[in-house]
C-alpha cells in the first residue's frame, strides 16, 4: 500500500509539475527489495547479490528499509559508495583512481547525511558484518596510497 502512495504521488508530481529525475525515482519506488540473505549472505567476503546490481541483498535491504526517512538522493549515494567500496573490497581493485573514487563518493555520502555520523558508522559496520570483512576493510586502508590531498578541494556532490 505505502508504495502504491509513493507511485501515485511521483506520477502526480510528474504530470502536474513536470519533476525531474522522477522516471529514476519511479524506478527506484518499483524496485523489489531483495530476500533477506541470512547467514548464508556471510559465508564468503562477497556475500549475495540476487538481482547483480553490484551490491549486496544485505546491505541493499538496509539502505532501503533501515533509512526510509532519507531522501532519494542520499540513498542513491549509499548505493554509489557501496558499489566502489565492494569492487575495492572483492576485486582488490586498489588503484590509485579507485581509491580517490571511494574518497568522493565517502565524502558526498557524509555530506547527504549532514551531521548524523552514527548513520555513516552504522553503514560502515553493515559492510564489515563478518570477521573476514572487517579484515579486509583494514587492509584497504593500509592500501591506500598516493591520495593527494588536493581531491579534497575539488569534490563536487551532486
Amino acid at each position: 500500500m505505502k508504495k502504491f502512495i509513493i507511485l501515485l504521488l511521483v506520477l502526480f508530481c510528474f504530470e502536474l509539475i513536470g519533476c525531474s529525475n522522477s522516471s529514476k525515482l519511479i524506478d527506484s519506488v518499483l524496485k523489489t527489495i531483495p530476500p533477506d540473505p541470512g547467514e548464508a549472505g556471510k559465508a564468503t567476503l562477497e556475500g549475495i547479490d540476487s538481482d547483480n546490481d553490484g551490491v549486496r541483498d544485505d546491505i541493499e535491504r538496509w539502505i532501503v528499509l533501515e533509512n526510509e526517512n532519507l531522501p532519494v538522493k542520499t540513498k542513491e549515494k549509499f548505493i554509489k559508495h557501496t558499489k566502489i567500496y565492494t569492487s575495492i573490497m572483492v576485486n582488490d581493485n586498489t588503484s590509485l583512481d579507485m581509491n580517490e573514487q571511494e574518497i568522493k563518493a565517502s565524502y558526498c555520502l557524509e555530506q547527504s547525511l549532514g551531521n548524523d555520523e552514527d548513520k555513516y558508522i552504522h553503514y560502515l559496520a553493515q559492510i564489515g558484518n563478518t570477521k573476514e570483512r572487517i579484515l579486509k576493510q583494514y587492509r584497504m586502508v593500509d592500501d591506500v596510497h598516493d591520495i593527494d590531498s588536493s581531491i579534497m578541494e575539488n569534490i563536487q556532490c551532486d
